[in-house]
């Protein structure tokens, strides 16, 4: 019996992106047999998406605005901006493109794997009033905070997955809307890929350079991925 050929691109699609976006989305993975999909009672079964799950794409039903461009940016060796508040303000901001890597960027932020902070101010458009209002940050990494108008939204672990945090509550509609975004990339031993061990020991860097590090490749840090602001109707699916 002949078998049906699949590329290594379709491959990776379905079992990469898709996977990885309902787990990141919050949603059940689908099934691998089509024929086998159940519905929610009172739902009807939604047809199965190319890669449709990882990423919000712009139609008749939701509305994207990217984000990436230029934010502020600002070092934070002694991480104090938080309890100094510079989620509302950055006291001697510079300019950054989001997404990259601030240690490609800078001279001073070159091997920086500290806390730094990311800030930006747009408007939410009108047309979005009663509708779901959602923050996704593509990939920070490793670590972060989001605040949307001096607000938390949400915090993250882990550099190499999306994570969306709801702020319909929190976007200003008579004025910009400002977020702001913390970010670190220590390397530490519970982390992934791991970091040194601080007893020493097998695992307390192979490379010999820096950072000490498990790993062959250095940790760039940052947003790597763009930073979207979307909206849904107020009753959706995932």
């Amino acid at each position: 019996m002949a078998q049906e050929s699949i590329s290594r691109r379709d491959f990776l699609e379905t079992t990469t992106v898709a996977g990885v976006g309902a787990v990141a989305l919050g949603a059940a993975p689908a099934s691998a047999d089509p024929g086998g999909a159940q519905a929610a009672p009172g739902l009807a079964a939604a047809p199965a998406a190319r890669g449709g799950l990882l990423y919000p794409r712009q139609n008749q039903h939701r509305s994207v605005l990217d984000l990436s461009g230029f934010w502020q940016f600002q070092l934070d060796p002694k991480e104090e901006g938080e309890a100094a508040r510079w989620f509302d303000a950055l006291p001697a901001p510079r300019t950054i493109a989001v997404p990259c890597s601030w240690n490609d960027l800078f001279d001073d932020a070159r091997d920086y794997l500290g806390l730094a902070w990311y800030r930006t101010e747009t408007w939410v458009p009108q047309a979005w009033r009663g509708q779901r209002v959602l923050l996704r940050v593509g990939s920070a990494n490793y670590a972060c905070k989001v605040w949307v108008n001096g607000q938390l939204v949400a915090e993250h672990l882990g550099g190499h997955l999306p994570f969306a945090a709801d702020v319909t509550d929190r976007v200003a509609w008579d004025r910009p809307t400002a977020i702001a975004i913390s970010v670190e990339n220590k390397s530490l031993p519970d982390r992934v890929p791991a970091g040194p061990s601080p007893s020493g020991g097998l695992f307390a860097g192979l490379t010999g350079g820096y950072p000490a590090t498990t790993y062959d490749f250095f940790p760039y840090a940052g947003l790597h991925r763009p930073v979207l602001l979307f909206s849904v109707p107020a009753t959706h699916g995932a």
